[in-house]
C-alpha cells in the first residue's frame, strides 16, 4: 500500500510539473537562415481551404510542455498540433484556451487560404537542415492567402533538437497581407497554459521584404531558469585585424532568466590565455539586452595568425548561471599587417529570361557599377529557370549559391550567415550595402589582367594573369578563375513585370522584352565562357606572405558565339573549400579584349549626340551613333560643372544605341550631358521639368 501510494504521489508530481511548464517570448529583428522555397523543400499541404497534411515526423526528439513529441500535423490555418485532429481551425482566439487547437505552436493562426492559379504556388512544406545533434526542422507557410485580408504572407516554425535555452521560434518571414486578426504562441495540452504575442489575437502581418535581416523572430523559451544569461554577439570583432592596434571589447549580452540582473562579470580569454575580468554593475531586466564595452584592452601582437577570442558571463548578482550551454561566444580572428591591395568588388548576379523581376535586377546592377566604379559585376543565367545563356557552370554557380534569382553574391561573403545560400535580395538596398561593405572589406592580394592580343583570323584571345600578395593572407586552398564576359546582348524573350508601371525605367517596355527593345534593355555582364574549373583552378599556395607572386597564362581563349567588340575578361582570386559559405573572393580585376588607337580620322561617334525628350520630366534617352565599337562613358553634370549622374563605362558595338537616364531626383533646372568614347567627348544641353 505505501508504495502505490508513493508512486500516485510521484505521479502527481509529473503531471504538476508538465502542467506548469510555460514559455517566455522574446521578439527579436533578424535571422541568419534563409526561408526561400527549395527544391528540397517537402509539400504537405498543396492547396485548398480548411485543410491538414498527414502525419508528420520530426526526425529527433522534441520537449513540448515537458512531454516529448515526435510528430505533427499542420493546418492551412497557419498552426501545428501535437495531438491527432480531423478538423482545420479558422477561429482564432486568445491563449490560453480550450477552443483552441490543444498542444499545439501558432505561427500566424487565422483564416488562411492556400490559393491555386497564382504565379508563387500557395503551400505549406517542411524542411530539415544541420546535423545531428544540432539539426533544425522547419514548417514554412509559403506565399499563403489571408481569406478575409488582402496580399500574402510567408510564416515558419523552427524546432531545433538542441534548445539550449530557445525550444522553438516562429518566424514571419515577409509577406503584403494586411487586414489581419492573427495569433502567435503556443498552449498545451489541456488549453490550461499557453503564451502568446503581445497583439494575439489581433496580430497582423508586419509587412516586411524580402530579406531575412528584417524577419521578425518570437522566440519561446521555458521559463524555468532564474540565471541564465548569455553573450549573444561581439561587436567590434571583424574577422580580419591589423597586428599592433589597441582594442576594447565590445559585447552584447542578454538576460535569458527570469531575476534582474545587477551586476555579473564580463571575461575573455585569447589563445587559451590568461582571463580577462571585468566585474559589470548594471540593470538588465528579465529578456532584456545591453551592449558593454570590456575595459581591459587587447594588442595583437603578431601577424599572420589567428587569433581565438572565448567571451562569457558568470557570477550572476552572486549566482551560477543554471544554462551553461549557451555560456560562451567563440570568435577566431585573423591578423595581418594591414597592407591592403587595391579592392575590386565582385557582384555576381543571379538572373534568367523568365524571371519576372529581373529587369529591376538588371537596373539595380547598372546603377551600382555606374555610381561604384571599383565594382565588377558578372551574371550568370540561372537560379529561376534558363534561357539561351544558361550554361553548365551558370548551373552549378546557382545550385551552390542561390535560391532564387534576382539575387546576387557579393565576394561570396556569407551575409546571412546560416550556413548554406550565400547569395541575397536587393531588397532594402542589399547589393549596395554588401558592395559597400566589402570594399571596406581589405584585401591581401592584387591581381591584373595583362598582355592582351586577339587573333582576328582564329577569333581567339590570348593574356596572362598577375598575382601580387600585399599581406598575410588566411591559409586556405586558393584558385583562380577567367570569365570571358560578353556585354549588350539582346534580348530574346525576357519577361518583364514592370511594364505599363511609369515608376520604373523599364515601365514603359512590354511584358515580354525581345530584340526589338535592345537599345532600352540588354543582358548585361553575362559570363559567357570560362578558361578554368567552374571554381577556378589551384594556384599552388595555401599560405601566402606579403611579396608572393603567381603569374597563370592562357593562350587562345576561343571567342566563337560572342561578338569579340563586346567582350572583356574577368580575373577573380578566391578560396576553394567545399562548404560554399567559406568560399571568399579576395579580389578581382577585368580588361577589354580589345583596344582602339585614336586618330583625328578615326574618331568612334558618327554624329552629334542627341537627348529625347527634352525638356525630361523623369526618363529620358541620350542618343548616339558609332562607326565602330568602342568604350562609352555617359556624364551627366550641372551647370556648377558638379558631376550629377556617372553610368559605367561599357563597350557598345558598331550602330544606333540610346541610353535611358533616370532624372527622378533631379530637381527643374538645366543639365548637360556628357559622352566620351576612346577618342572623342561630345556634350549635349538639356531641361529636366517637374
Amino acid at each position: 500500500m505505501k508504495k502505490i501510494y508513493l508512486i500516485a504521489i510521484i505521479m502527481i508530481i509529473a503531471i504538476i510539473n508538465v502542467n506548469a511548464q510555460t514559455y517566455n517570448i522574446q521578439q527579436t529583428i533578424g535571422t541568419g537562415s534563409d526561408y526561400s522555397y527549395t527544391s528540397s523543400s517537402n509539400t504537405i499541404i498543396s492547396g485548398g481551404n480548411q485543410v491538414l497534411s498527414p502525419l508528420q515526423t520530426i526526425p529527433f526528439d522534441f520537449t513540448f510542455y515537458g512531454q516529448t513529441v515526435t510528430n505533427y500535423i499542420a493546418s492551412d490555418n497557419g498552426y501545428i498540433t501535437f495531438n491527432s485532429a480531423t478538423i482545420s481551425n479558422e477561429m482564432n482566439t486568445s491563449l490560453p484556451s480550450t477552443n483552441a487547437p490543444m498542444n499545439a505552436i501558432f505561427a500566424f493562426w487565422d483564416d488562411l487560404n492556400l490559393a491555386s492559379g497564382t504565379s508563387v504556388p500557395d503551400k505549406v512544406v517542411n524542411f530539415t537542415y544541420g546535423t545531428a545533434p544540432n539539426r533544425v526542422h522547419v514548417i514554412q507557410w509559403h506565399s499563403v492567402t489571408p481569406l478575409s485580408g488582402t496580399g500574402y504572407l510567408y510564416a515558419a516554425i523552427r524546432i531545433y533538437e538542441n534548445p539550449c535555452g530557445i525550444d522553438f521560434d516562429v518566424v514571419n518571414l515577409y509577406g503584403n497581407a494586411t487586414g489581419m486578426s492573427a495569433t502567435i504562441g503556443c498552449q498545451n495540452s489541456t488549453g490550461t497554459d499557453g503564451s502568446q504575442t503581445l497583439s494575439s489575437p489581433n496580430e497582423d502581418y508586419p509587412g516586411t521584404a524580402v530579406s531575412n535581416s528584417d524577419d521578425i523572430v518570437y522566440s519561446f523559451s521555458p521559463s524555468n531558469y532564474t540565471y541564465d544569461m548569455t553573450t549573444v554577439s561581439e561587436i567590434n570583432l571583424n574577422e580580419v585585424m591589423t597586428v599592433s592596434t589597441i582594442n576594447n571589447l565590445d559585447i552584447q549580452v542578454q538576460n535569458n532568466g527570469s531575476q534582474s540582473i545587477s551586476s555579473f562579470n564580463l571575461n575573455y580569454s585569447i589563445n587559451g590565455g590568461a582571463v580577462q575580468t571585468d566585474n559589470i554593475i548594471t540593470g538588465i531586466t528579465s529578456g532584456g539586452t545591453s551592449n558593454l564595452l570590456h575595459s581591459i584592452p587587447f594588442n595583437p601582437s603578431n601577424a599572420g595568425q589567428y587569433y581565438e577570442f572565448k567571451i562569457w558571463c558568470d557570477n550572476i548578482n552572486g549566482n551560477n548561471d543554471e544554462l551553461n550551454c549557451n555560456d560562451t561566444l567563440t570568435k577566431l580572428v585573423w591578423v595581418n599587417l594591414g597592407v591592403s591591395g587595391t579592392k575590386k568588388v565582385l557582384l555576381e548576379e543571379f538572373t534568367t529570361e523568365s524571371c519576372q523581376f529581373c529587369p529591376d535586377g538588371t537596373f539595380v546592377v547598372e546603377e551600382i557599377t555606374s555610381q561604384n566604379p571599383y565594382v565588377i559585376a558578372v551574371a550568370h543565367h540561372s537560379g529561376f529557370g534558363s534561357d539561351f545563356l544558361t550554361t553548365a557552370f551558370h548551373e552549378d554557380y546557382a545550385d551552390d549559391m542561390t535560391s532564387g534569382a534576382p539575387k546576387a553574391a557579393i565576394d561570396r561573403f556569407d551575409f546571412t550567415k546560416d550556413g548554406s545560400k550565400v547569395a541575397i535580395s536587393r531588397s532594402n538596398n542589399g547589393w549596395l550595402d554588401a558592395v559597400i561593405d566589402m570594399n571596406n572589406y581589405p584585401t591581401p592580394v592584387n591581381i591584373s589582367i595583362d598582355g592582351i592580343s586577339y587573333n582576328n583570323v582564329s577569333n581567339t584571345v590570348s593574356a596572362e594573369v598577375n598575382v601580387s600578395f600585399t599581406d598575410y593572407a588566411q591559409p586556405g586552398d586558393i584558385s583562380l578563375t577567367l570569365w570571358v564576359i560578353e556585354d549588350s546582348i539582346d534580348p530574346i524573350s525576357q519577361t518583364n513585370y514592370y511594364s505599363g508601371d511609369q515608376s520604373h525605367p523599364y515601365g514603359n517596355l512590354p511584358s515580354t522584352i525581345t530584340a526589338a527593345n535592345a537599345n532600352e534593355y540588354q543582358h548585361r555582364h553575362t559570363s559567357k565562357k570560362i578558361s578554368t574549373a567552374t571554381w577556378g583552378d589551384p594556384i599552388g599556395n595555401s599560405n601566402p606572405a606579403p611579396g608572393d607572386t603567381y603569374q597563370r597564362v592562357f593562350n587562345n581563349i576561343s571567342l566563337n558565339g560572342t561578338d569579340p567588340g563586346q567582350v572583356y575578361l574577368v580575373a577573380t582570386l578566391s578560396y576553394d573549400n567545399p562548404d560554399i559559405t567559406k568560399r571568399l573572393v579576395l579580389n578581382s580585376n577585368k580588361q577589354y579584349v580589345e583596344g582602339m588607337v585614336a586618330t583625328i580620322e578615326n574618331y568612334s561617334l558618327e554624329n552629334k549626340i542627341n537627348v529625347f525628350p527634352n525638356p525630361i520630366t523623369q526618363i529620358g534617352y541620350v542618343e548616339f551613333q558609332l562607326k565602330k565599337s568602342d568604350v562609352v562613358k555617359l556624364t551627366i553634370y550641372n551647370l556648377l560643372a558638379e558631376e550629377i549622374i556617372s553610368k559605367e563605362e561599357r563597350k557598345y558595338s558598331q550602330g544606333n544605341h540610346a541610353i535611358a537616364i533616370n532624372t527622378y531626383d533631379l530637381p527643374t533646372g538645366t543639365y548637360f550631358v556628357e559622352i566620351k568614347t576612346s577618342n572623342q567627348v561630345e556634350r549635349k544641353k538639356f531641361t529636366v521639368v517637374k
